[in-house]
């Protein structure tokens, strides 16, 4: 709670005030936590933010994670300009999810987002580690193996029951099924 009031003044306050006047075109400021994003429209706009960025954070003696800290083309036009210089879309993770450049069905530009790699392994192993601890499960079969064969209505109400809601990535409160009539 306390580095976010920090980062509203050092970071929010700041961007709005000073940065973004000074900028042309498109510029905003995502922000979650001690996670953001800024998105402009030109690329020395992006030069330019970053290098700033980087002179603010030293004034209150924080500093931007070289690993995550990086200038990206992404857009309605990264899907052509990556396939004319061969090279893949860029991609980018924010808060536990992939963001990529789609088309809605309708054929416009669209941000889509999926489940990191990371989260997603971590949810994996998770899963695996808890089918390994009950190896009664309907869905175990003795080995690791694909789950049909044990599923049926039966076995499944049975596992939704002992399942840790988090497996199937859901909240945490009860689940109740109701029949049709």
């Amino acid at each position: 709670m306390l580095s976010n009031i920090f980062l509203h003044y050092v970071l929010d306050l700041w961007f709005e005030k000073k940065v973004r006047p000074q900028v042309k075109g498109a510029c905003q400021l995502v922000r979650y936590a001690d996670d953001f994003i800024c998105m402009v429209q030109y690329k020395d706009n992006a030069e330019y933010i970053e290098q700033a960025l980087r002179e603010r954070f030293a004034k209150f003696d924080l500093e931007l994670h070289p690993e995550k800290t990086h200038v990206i083309s992404f857009g309605r036009f990264e899907r052509e300009n990556a396939k004319r210089r061969n090279r893949r879309a860029n991609t980018f993770d924010f808060l536990g999810f992939t963001h990529y450049c789609g088309t809605s069905r309708g054929g416009k530009f669209i941000v889509c987002r999926k489940m990191s790699r990371k989260k997603f392994r971590m949810r994996f192993t998770e899963m695996n580690a808890w089918l390994r601890a009950y190896p009664n499960n309907p869905l175990y079969c003795g080995r690791l193996q694909s789950p049909m064969p044990a599923l049926s209505a039966k076995n499944v109400l049975n596992v939704e029951k002992t399942t840790p809601p988090s497996i199937f990535g859901l909240p945490p409160w009860p689940r109740t099924f109701r029949s049709a009539s």
